[in-house]
Formats: structure tokens, sequence, C-alpha cells
């Protein structure tokens, strides 16, 4: 069990750093909060905590009221691979 949670966990991080490697902060962006049916930009209940990690939690109710920084903050995890 412990070797089949270290794998997920590691695939996870690969994937993100992929993601993070190939994709722009927009694009990261929009992926992780996208646009509904109304145009309109929600935060998934799961995304509350790494909000509040970044002191932004009293914006967890209107994604558009981040700023670039902000959202490339929030977007972007920057791994360093050579620490993992």
């Amino acid at each position: 069990a412990i070797t089949a949670a270290h794998n997920l966990f590691a695939a996870a991080i690969d994937t993100r750093y992929y993601h993070e490697n190939t994709s722009s902060p927009k694009g990261l962006w929009d992926k992780l909060c996208p646009l509904d049916k109304n145009g309109q930009r929600h935060f998934e209940p799961s995304m509350h905590a790494r909000l509040e990690k970044l002191g932004l939690s009293h914006k967890n109710n209107d994604p558009e009221s981040l700023t670039e920084e902000e959202k490339v903050k929030f977007c972007v995890l920057d791994i360093d691979p050579d620490t993992i």
C-alpha cells in the first residue's frame, strides 16, 4: 500500500511538473479555473486550502479578483526537480 501511494504521488508530481513546463500561467489558470456556461469562474472547494496558504483566502469566492501575479502564484507550484 505504501509503495502504491508513493507511486501515485510521484506520478502526480511528474504530471504537474510536465504541465507547468509546457503551459503558460494563463493556460494553467484556464485549466484549473475554467469558465462555466455563463462565463463565470469558480474555485472548487479543494482549492480553498491553496488560497489560504497563499494568504488569498479573502478572495476564495471571486476568482476574477486575483491579480495576474496572484494567479501565477496560485497556478504554478514552481517545483525544483533537483530537490525531489
